[in-house]
């Protein structure tokens, strides 16, 4: 990784923009080049407009309104995992499982052969409750809904075309309101597998809030 470089003393570690050598001389020379350049910045600063909260003076990196609403759907993600997991091995979704086709027309079945742990988080079915936790924050928020809605967790083998592939948590026999994985897969499961534990750093990793938000 580059280092970063001061234009202004030279030295390693920072830029410019917060050199300490440069703010120390703006404030012993109020009427120095160093002083009319802090000045500058602090304009520059100031009509920054945030691009989650949309408030002036910062940025979207360090927005408190975006870290906070990050922790929320932090911790509800954190909850929705364990239920999702529970909910697996429920229906038997490990590998070695068999899917089928719920359409009539195509009897060849798969096999699940790998699990994506990072693709299975609370973004990519519970679009309903995310939307009602984002509206209730208070904040202006826009968010990515494209990153969530092509997530594909499960490794796949096609026996019959002898190739792999990727595809979505299959159905479950509930109604489709009542389904905890609310996915558009075309596939049930056949033969259940037993699911194995998930990485230790699946429940804590929440990257894809940071993607969409």
């Amino acid at each position: 990784m580059r280092r970063r470089h001061c234009s202004y003393c030279q030295m390693t570690g920072h830029t410019r923009r917060t050199c300490p050598v440069l703010h120390r001389k703006a404030k012993e020379w109020p009427h120095s080049a160093e002083a009319a350049y802090v000045e500058r910045m602090e304009k520059k600063k100031k009509q920054k407009r945030c691009g989650f909260c949309r408030r002036l003076g910062h940025t979207r990196r360090t927005c408190e309104a975006r870290r906070t609403s990050m922790n929320e759907i932090g911790k509800l993600d954190e909850q929705w995992k364990k239920q999702a997991l529970h909910k697996m091995r429920e229906m038997g979704i490990g590998p070695g499982a068999l899917l089928k086709s719920a359409s009539t027309d195509d009897s060849g079945l798969l096999m699940v052969v790998d699990i994506n742990w990072i693709n299975i988080h609370m973004g990519m079915y519970e679009t309903v409750k995310l939307d009602k936790v984002l509206r209730e924050s208070k904040h202006f928020i826009k968010y990515d809904r494209s990153y969530i809605n092509y997530t594909k967790p499960l490794s796949v083998f096609y026996p019959n075309r002898g190739i792999r592939g990727n595809t979505r948590i299959p159905r479950t026999a509930e109604h489709w309101q009542e389904r905890f994985f609310d996915s558009e897969s075309h596939f049930v499961v056949v033969s259940p597998a037993e699911v194995p534990d998930p990485p230790e750093w699946w429940y804590k990793n929440h990257q894809w809030i940071k993607k969409i938000l």
